[in-house]
């Protein structure tokens, strides 16, 4: 019995003697291991000579908004972090006062290291707010970030709310230079965020069932057994394009694609040469991304079918108000939205100055088989609503489609003077001037 109880006490002296000899598996506490990653992580930020650009998508987990740039540059002021943040939509003459985004942020620990903004930041929170986006849900979006990983100047990131993985990647130009390039691809290549597309071609085969719509690439396949549809988002880029995830068609895989600009002749062209994402020709002039001017005023500048037509809906709208005039003025091609259409402005009268509304329909132009102009509404735009009966104007526009364009210019007028006629009724045309700057008031029109 004695043996039994002294075995027992070497044995619970040896387990005693064993815990506290023990080592410990980490030198320092997980407290400070957190904190020095978060150093580390925030001198990464912060170091970055021009900052950091951002794959930004839109539509919660499903990103069905699609993809844009953000661009951040982090740095401290007076012991406090903070951040300047630019986005490709926010660079236009539209919207000039918001250009720059600054904000505080931080990176704190929160099952992992997170990077999020304290105070508010105009772009960042622009997409999380009903108050800029018309469609909340399609616009649904992150403003906090867990960071998983950092490597060769790339941050992968996970979004906290919708757990999107996307990659904050380091700028080598200055952020609005940078942004300068993408906006020099969208104005070749998108209206409304749509690719006007021809075709798409795998290993000289062409492919017809594709879209890129909203920066979302869908396309249809046949896998054996039934037609199926694929879609992922993809983001404009300094080069051309970076799809969310890589895509494979007729056993071609392809994620980064090359913009290539030949004139009238674009594409997009993945990195083995082995598919092209071949482009509408290019307009007769550009409506896509430049502000031109009508006038209905005389047989000068358009025909008396076009100006009948404009003022059968002008003494409509004065008959319902007639505190308004309907000015003979109007702007094709981009709009005060940034989209492009048609915007009309109805003057409120015996006031000084220019008040009253500005109303927009959206319209898509394209080019026929016999580069000829082709106008579609698309949607209403702002305050069309409210003035339907301007939607009469639009369809007759849309109707005489397509347009034969002949540049009419004068020496001194340049390349900014065309004539647009109907090539199925000879009695509808118009004369469209290019505006000296797309913030100039309609009422400088010749």
């Amino acid at each position: 019995m004695k043996i039994i109880k002294i075995i027992l006490i070497a044995s619970i002296l040896s387990l005693t003697s064993c815990s506290n000899k023990e080592d410990k598996i980490f030198e320092k506490s997980a407290t400070q291991r957190v904190q020095e990653m978060l150093t580390k992580y925030d001198k990464i930020l912060k170091e970055a000579k021009y900052g950091w650009h951002l794959d930004h998508y839109n539509g919660g987990k499903e990103m069905t908004g699609g993809g844009t740039t953000m661009t951040f540059k982090f740095y401290e002021e007076n012991g406090v972090k903070k951040v300047k943040v630019m986005h490709e939509w926010f660079i236009t003459p539209f919207t000039s006062n918001n250009q720059v985004g600054i904000s505080e942020y931080s990176l704190v620990a929160s099952g992992g290291p997170v990077l999020n903004f304290q105070t508010n930041n105009s772009i960042v929170h622009s997409f999380t707010t009903a108050t800029f986006m018309s469609n909340l849900d399609q616009y649904k979006t992150e403003d906090e970030y867990i960071i998983m990983s950092y490597k060769d100047g790339i941050m992968y990131l996970k979004g906290k709310k919708f757990g999107v993985v996307t990659r904050l990647i380091k700028l080598k130009e200055p952020m609005l230079d940078y942004l300068r390039k993408i906006q020099d691809i969208t104005k070749y290549t998108e209206e409304n965020k749509t690719i006007q597309l021809k075709n798409m071609e795998v290993n000289k085969e062409i492919i017809p069932f594709l879209w890129l719509t909203g920066r979302v690439i869908t396309y249809e396949y046949d896998d054996g057994k039934q037609i199926r549809t694929y879609s992922t988002p993809y983001v404009l880029n300094d080069k051309g394009m970076h799809l969310y995830k890589p895509v494979t068609v007729n056993g071609f895989t392809f994620q980064n694609l090359e913009f290539v600009n030949e004139g009238r002749r674009r594409f997009f062209k993945s990195e083995d040469g082995k598919v092209l994402i071949h482009l509408a020709d290019l307009l007769p002039f550009n409506l896509a991304s430049k502000t031109w001017g009508l006038f209905v005023e005389n047989d000068k500048v358009c025909s008396s079918v076009v100006a009948n037509k404009f003022k059968e809906v002008s003494d409509l709208i004065a008959k319902k108000d007639p505190t308004r005039k309907l000015l003979d003025k109007v702007r094709f091609g981009l709009t005060h939205e940034g989209f492009s259409g048609i915007s009309f402005f109805n003057k409120t009268i015996n006031e000084e100055g220019f008040k009253g509304h500005l109303i927009n329909f959206n319209m898509s132009y394209a080019t026929t088989d016999f580069e000829e102009l082709e106008f579609k509404f698309k949607s209403n735009g702002r305050r069309a609503n409210d003035y339907q009966e301007l939607m009469s104007f639009v369809n007759f526009i849309e109707q005489n489609s397509p347009y034969v364009c002949k540049n009419i210019s004068t020496e001194k007028d340049g390349k900014n003077v065309f004539k647009v006629k109907s090539a199925t009724n000879p009695d509808v045309w118009f004369t469209l001037y290019k505006l000296k700057s797309d913030n100039q008031p309609v009422e400088d029109l010749p």
